[in-house]
């Protein structure tokens, strides 16, 4: 081989040697968990193997998910306390937790943002007996027991949010560093995927005083609410009185109804602890949220686009009687707090008529020899998106906008790219 020497000649290669690698050069194989660590400002979470899991890996494919265990440190964390450690762990998940949709089509996109850590140790009860051992071994380096107890954390997201992820949070003091310092074990399950047929049958769990019960509930076909059914398939502007209409009405909307009921407890007898386990359960809360995404597939502006699972907003409004439920209690003086109650009542009564409440409705919800009684209230709301919340760009005044049919398709405009008269805008909300 032959290279142009400074002055322009061709100057021979021979004297330079090529050495061969030995043996004894170790190459990280592919797929090393030299990634899988966890790391932030003053935190390092490397993979851990115990009795609790396998250690923690990052996805090494498409369809993979993370999981197992990670064990590390917390430094600095003295005016917060376990607190402000425990918060400064969430941005390490982004990227790696998203929402479970239940098999509608939607962007399971997740802010870390939504993401908290929910001190559980009196709580759900998701930390079974056997794992208080198993916790103090693998933070202690394998000692019988550990010098400093571990407290137990769950991460939440809003109301009603399901998670990709089962995530599990143990910390404690440091026994070795600083008073400032935290030992930090986190195990992360992926939770089963539900395709939208699964939802027609659930476990759910309604966690007391006592623990947790898990209890199966089902979809109920909506021909066992002729009723509702029909107010369904028609023209929900129809049901109401002239007078009652709204001086224009809605021609696109959709009234979409669904109902669920409790099976008998002696059909899952015995299972409440598997199910538990095996993150098989969602709250009632969480199925409400999976029903307004399902809702939402349905309606014309999502039949292009993927339903917004992130902003899907739900609000516990708190308990409704049935004289509130039938309008016959006034508004007028009732406290602030119960005005967003009252209102989705009033809302719901445009839509479905006085006596289907009353004749289809109520004797469900509300059976006869139970007394009064008492619904609790949800409400859910699309929350705009952040692009939404930018400042619009404005419209281009400058260029004069067609006045004619002959001026707008004239020769010289170009289709293919946007009017210059036309809103700059982009990020119109679907």
């Amino acid at each position: 081989a032959r290279i142009p020497s400074e002055e322009g000649s061709l100057q021979s290669l021979a004297h330079i040697e090529v050495k061969k690698i030995g043996r004894g050069v170790d190459f990280p194989p592919r797929g090393a968990s030299a990634g899988d660590s966890l790391s932030g400002e003053g935190i390092l979470l490397r993979p851990h193997s115990c009795s609790l899991g396998s250690a923690g890996r990052q996805p090494a494919s498409v369809g993979d998910r993370a999981q197992g265990i990670w064990r590390g440190i917390i430094h600095g964390s003295r005016h917060g306390g376990i607190v402000d450690a425990v918060a400064r762990v969430v941005p390490l998940l982004a990227g790696t937790l998203q929402l479970e949709c239940g098999g509608t089509l939607a962007c399971a996109a997740l802010d870390v943002s939504a993401l908290r850590f929910v001190d559980d140790d009196h709580g759900t009860g998701d930390e079974r007996p056997e794992d208080a051992d198993a916790v103090a071994m693998a933070m202690s380096d394998g000692a019988a027991t550990s010098s400093q107890p571990a407290r137990f954390f769950r991460l939440a997201g809003q109301l009603g949010q399901v998670l990709s992820h089962d995530v599990h949070l143990w910390i404690a003091h440091s026994s070795t560093g600083s008073a400032d310092d935290f030992d930090v074990l986190l195990r992360l399950q992926p939770c089963p995927r539900r395709s939208s047929g699964d939802l027609t049958s659930i476990p759910i769990l309604q966690f007391g005083p006592l623990g947790v019960r898990c209890e199966s509930w089902e979809e109920v076909p909506m021909i066992e609410c002729p009723r509702l059914l029909r107010l369904m398939m028609g023209e929900s502007a129809a049901i109401r009185p002239a007078t009652e209409r709204y001086l224009v009405e809605e021609p696109e909307e959709i009234l979409v109804i669904r109902c669920w009921r409790r099976r008998e407890v002696c059909e899952v007898e015995g299972a409440s602890a598997d199910v538990k386990h095996a993150g098989d359960g969602i709250s009632l809360e969480q199925l409400l949220w999976l029903d307004v995404l399902a809702a939402l597939s349905e309606t014309k502006p999502c039949e292009e686009e993927p339903v917004p699972a992130a902003r899907v907003k739900l609000a516990d409004e708190g308990l409704a009687t049935r004289a509130e439920i039938l309008g016959d209690v006034s508004g007028d003086g009732a406290p602030a707090a119960d005005g967003a109650r009252l209102a989705s009542l009033a809302f719901l009564r445009q839509y479905v008529q006085m006596q289907v409440l009353r004749e289809e409705v109520l004797p469900k919800l509300l059976p006869e020899g139970t007394g009064s009684g008492s619904v609790r209230i949800f409400s859910a709301e699309l929350t705009e998106s952040c692009s939404m919340l930018e400042p619009k760009k404005p419209v281009a005044n400058n260029v004069s906008r067609p006045r004619t049919l002959d001026a707008l398709f004239d020769d010289n405009v170009d289709f293919r790219r946007p009017g210059p008269w036309a809103s700059t805008d982009v990020t119109e909300d679907p």
